[in-house]
Formats: C-alpha cells, sequence, structure tokens
C-alpha cells in the first residue's frame, strides 16, 4: 500500500537503489612525463582546472574501508600509496613518492570550470551517476558510469589517470569483454585500408564523456586527425582533456612548442585493466574438479582449445576474458595455451569457497577465480557480498597501480640511461644512481602487506609486470655507466699524469744537470729541495688517483 503512495520522484530513486552493478572497471593509464623539463608540481599546473588533492585522512580510519586499508598494507606501502600532506605544505615535491589527485566531473561543464572537492564528495557519497564513459563501436553502444577520476603523479616521472568505472546495464559475458576491449584502447594501434576507407577494427569509433546527459571531450578514434602526423600518437580526447587546461595542450609529439608538454604512454595503445565481475555460471565451469586438475586445465590438453561451440571450452572461455580478446581467442598454441592459464597467471586461492546453508541442509558454493597478465588483473565472482568486492576495488587496485608505477619508472630510468650513454648531459651518472636509489627504498617494494593473500598478489602482479627481470637489467645498466664513468675518468688522469712525468722527468734532469756542472756553489742545497718537492708531488699525485679510483 505504501509503494502505490509514492511519488514518481521517489519510485524513481528505489529503481535506481536496485539496479545491480555487474561489473566494475579501472582502467589504468601509465605515462611518462620529462621529469627534466616538467616538475610534479608544473605538471599539475598544467592539467585541467578540475584536479583537486586527495589527502589520506587519518582520522577516517575509524570508517571500514579506510581502515580495512590502513591495515592491510604495511607502513612503507602507506608512503608509496597514499599521499599524506597537504600539497600546499609540501616544500620539496621530488622527495615525496607519490602526489594523488582527484577529478570533479562537474567541473567538464560550462557551469562549474573549476574543481570543488565538497560537491565530488557530495556525488560519490549520494553514489549519484550522471556521469558517464560512452564507448561506441559499430551499431553498439556501452554507457558506463563514472564512479571517479583519479590520478598518481610519482616523483620518478610517471603518472597513472585511473579511470573508476561502474557497468550497471550490460551483464552478458560479451557485453563485459568487449567493455574491457574497446574502452581500454587509447589510441589506434595501426590502420587497415580497404574500399570503404580507413579503419580500425580494435578500438571504439568513440570514447567520450556524458556529464547530465551532454556529450564532452568527443573522440573520433578514426577520423582524419589521427592522420596528420605518423611521429605523433594522437591521444583519445577524454585523456588530452584531462590532461589539458587552457594554456598548456599535451601531446606525445617530441620536440613540442611553448603552450605543450609531452606525455609518453607506457603500455602502448592500451590501458591496464582491472575488472571484477559477477558472473556465477562462468565461476561454476571452472571449478569442475576431474580429480587432478579443474575443467579449463583439462579442456586446454584434451578439448580443441580453439573451438569454443556454445561457450562451452572453459580453457578458450577463461583466456578470452583474462586476456581481453574480443574477437575470440589469438593464442593458437596449446602449450603456450596451458602456460598462460597455469597458476603463475590464474589465482584459484577461493575459487572453491562455499558453506553449508543449516536452513536447506545444502552446500552453497560462491567462489573467485582472478587472472593476470602484463595488462590485465581480472577477478569473476559468484554471488559476491560487497565485503568481498571492496577490497578488489581499494587494496588490489592500489596494489596493481603500484606495480605499474615500477615498471614505468624502470622504462623511465632506461630512457635516463640511454641519454647518458649517448653523451648527452640531461642527466649524470650520480644523478640517475641517487634517483634509483631513492626509488628502490620508496617505491620499488618487495612486500605490501602483512597478508597472506597480499602477499600471493602482489607477488603475481610483479612476475606479469616482469619487475624484477626489469631491475636487474637497470641495475646492470647503471653499473655499466659508472664502469664507462671510471674507465673515462682513469683515461683522462692517466694523460694528466703521463704529463705530469713528463714534466717531473724534464725536471729532474734539468736538476742533476745543475748539480752536475754548477754542485759547488750555493744552489746545490736549491737543487736537492727542488728535486724532493717534485718527488713528494709525484707521490700525492699517485696516491690522489688510486683514492679516485
Amino acid at each position: 500500500m505504501a509503494k502505490e503512495t509514492m511519488t514518481k520522484k521517489e519510485k524513481k530513486h528505489e529503481q535506481a537503489k536496485e539496479i545491480t552493478v555487474y561489473s566494475y572497471h579501472t582502467f589504468m593509464f601509465p605515462f611518462l612525463y620529462e621529469m627534466n623539463k616538467t616538475t610534479s608540481k608544473k605538471l599539475i599546473d598544467r592539467c585541467h582546472p578540475g584536479w583537486f588533492a586527495d589527502v589520506w585522512e587519518p582520522e577516517k580510519t575509524n570508517e571500514a574501508v579506510y581502515y580495512n586499508q590502513y591495515h592491510y598494507f604495511n607502513e612503507a606501502a602507506h608512503n608509496a600509496i597514499y599521499m599524506k600532506k597537504d600539497p600546499e605544505k609540501i616544500k620539496d615535491f621530488e622527495k615525496e613518492p607519490v602526489l594523488n589527485l582527484r577529478f570533479d566531473l562537474l567541473s567538464l561543464t560550462d557551469e562549474f570550470p573549476q574543481a570543488n572537492p565538497e560537491r565530488e564528495k557530495t556525488r560519490l557519497k549520494n553514489n549519484e551517476h550522471q556521469s558517464r564513459y560512452v564507448i561506441r563501436k559499430g551499431e553498439s553502444r556501452y554507457d558506463v558510469d563514472i564512479c571517479a577520476i583519479r590520478m598518481k603523479i610519482y616523483n620518478t616521472g610517471v603518472g597513472i589517470l585511473m579511470f573508476e568505472l561502474e557497468n550497471r546495464k550490460y551483464p552478458d559475458e560479451k557485453d563485459v569483454i568487449a567493455i574491457n576491449d574497446f574502452g581500454r584502447r587509447i589510441y589506434a594501434a595501426y590502420y587497415a585500408y580497404d574500399k570503404g576507407g580507413i579503419y580500425c577494427n580494435i578500438c571504439a569509433d568513440e570514447i567520450y564523456f556524458e556529464i547530465n546527459g551532454k556529450k564532452i571531450a568527443d573522440s573520433n578514434l578514426i577520423s582524419e586527425k589521427l592522420m596528420k602526423s605518423a611521429e605523433e600518437t594522437v591521444l583519445a580526447e577524454p585523456i588530452v582533456c584531462l590532461l589539458s587546461n587552457g594554456k598548456y595542450r599535451v601531446t606525445t609529439r617530441k620536440g613540442c612548442s611553448k603552450d605543450e608538454f609531452c606525455i609518453e604512454p607506457v603500455i602502448d595503445d592500451r590501458m591496464f585493466v582491472a575488472c571484477y565481475y559477477k558472473n556465477g555460471d562462468f565461476v561454476d565451469s571452472m571449478r569442475e574438479w576431474d580429480g587432478e586438475n579443474y575443467r579449463y586445465l583439462t579442456d586446454a590438453k584434451e578439448k580443441h582449445p580453439f573451438d569454443n561451440e556454445n561457450n562451452q571450452n572453459t580453457a578458450n572461455r577463461l583466456y578470452t576474458m583474462m586476456y581481453v580478446d574480443g574477437d575470440g581467442i589469438c593464442c593458437h598454441g596449446r602449450n603456450m595455451l596451458q602456460n598462460l592459464l597455469s597458476e603463475d597467471h590464474i589465482y584459484t586461492r577461493w575459487l572453491e569457497y562455499g558453506w553449508r546453508n543449516e536452513k536447506t541442509k545444502q552446500n552453497e558454493f560462491a567462489g573467485t577465480i582472478t587472472g593476470f597478465s602484463e595488462y590485465t588483473m581480472i577477478s569473476v565472482a559468484k554471488n559476491p557480498p560487497n565485503y568481498l568486492i571492496t577490497p578488489f576495488l581499494t587494496q588490489y587496485v592500489e596494489m596493481a597501480a603500484l606495480v605499474l608505477a615500477q615498471r614505468a619508472s624502470l622504462l623511465s630510468f632506461e630512457y635516463m640511461i640511454s641519454e647518458c650513454a649517448r653523451g648527452e648531459k640531461t642527466y649524470k651518472v650520480d644523478d640517475i644512481q641517487k634517483k634509483y636509489t631513492l626509488f628502490q627504498s620508496q617505491i620499488l617494494l618487495k612486500e605490501v602487506s602483512p597478508q597472506q593473500q597480499g602477499i600471493e598478489l602482489y607477488d603475481m602482479l610483479e612476475k606479469n609486470l616482469m619487475i624484477e627481470k626489469e631491475q636487474t637489467e637497470i641495475k646492470e645498466q647503471i653499473a655499466g655507466l659508472f664502469e664507462q664513468k671510471n674507465f673515462d675518468h682513469d683515461r683522462r688522469e692517466n694523460r694528466i699524469l703521463f704529463w705530469l712525468s713528463v714534466f717531473g722527468i724534464v725536471e729532474a734532469a734539468n736538476t742533476c744537470v745543475e748539480l752536475f756542472f754548477h754542485g759547488e756553489d750555493g744552489s746545490f742545497l736549491d737543487s736537492y729541495i727542488k728535486m724532493g718537492v717534485i718527488a713528494v708531488a709525484a707521490i700525492l699525485i699517485t696516491l690522489f688517483h688510486y683514492h679516485k679510483k
């Protein structure tokens, strides 16, 4: 009876609350900025005015989400993940490991051109979703709600732009894969030619924001503007508008003009995808056990893994979801497929999670399976309660962002070393070593959590993003730079010592001549003093040389 008397507004609000979130998508765009030309503070000043500082507030730890994050990570991870100082109070930005920013979505509209932190906090608190990330491909269109847009800027010349999205309209597995596949593409990887003209079949036709029904930051990924210069990677407009303001515009072109600043994408044309998807049928099919293996491994070994009629081949299905292959499986080698579905990439700790329902006297299953690759961290769950979803969206996403920052930072050091090795004076060897030591102590952490599951997930992220391999190579390259520096230093000093030795021999010979011909006059003592001074100088120079080595 009460529902019959509800107003239209109340009914609409009630319906909105009942809408289920089918999947959560966090797209992460890691990029390098020119640290020698643009400090982290200047980078913030050159971005859209809608950004504001996202400072960790210790007093909030009495709230469950903040409390759980605080106690999940160790102290070193707190410093690498959260910004504890207000930017206005930071004296030296280059010593701060990370600066965290949030974006006020309404600042994209003409009515609110500047950031208002309280307005954005109110929007998030009320769970309002008038802001959408829209993906269009052919006749298909996907509208996903924007929960938040964040950015992390590290003192290693790395930034990570993060889109936190919620899918409330598309429960189908193929649609979730399509959102991940087309939503993560930030520029055309290549162009194909046919009678219809230029196109990129793996890219969305358009990606744009829709704020309160208004289309903003339209990006047509197959337009003619993308063909202007092969040397410039033209990024999707939603990214460009967030990293540009009225005076400065972001570009990927080297040697940019005074009103531009240059960034470089780290993971080619794709953003990293962290996705949490609710699909009980998917989980049930994966956890079938044959006595030795889960069904997806059995299918990979025994069935034809590339034949997936009616979505029955679990190996094909799992690979397509975890590696985001919207057009179908692109790994057509059995051994390689089995390796990519091994425990190095697939995490099954909670796959058979369940409990005994005392009312029905039946075993009820939930369960989660998580996959990792160089580009993805994707969990598929059955009937997950909110207290299991939230850790993925907070702790696990933060771990993924930290490992991405490590990978991008190591790439940044590669560029520094390359420039230094070519003889360019942009970076000095000692400066690179100093920055790398700071990076090791602040960001390149071996462990971020005392929790066993946190240790396992962090280890899998680092393995799949090849952090240890990259770190070893960077160490060897820095050691090589120091060897070259010492070699060049020794060669210069050897030249100096050679000419000093020549000078000393000449002087010694001259002194001996004076002693032989004029030894009886008063200059005898002076000649011996001169020889002594020359000998002492030669000894001091030699000792200094070996001390420097």
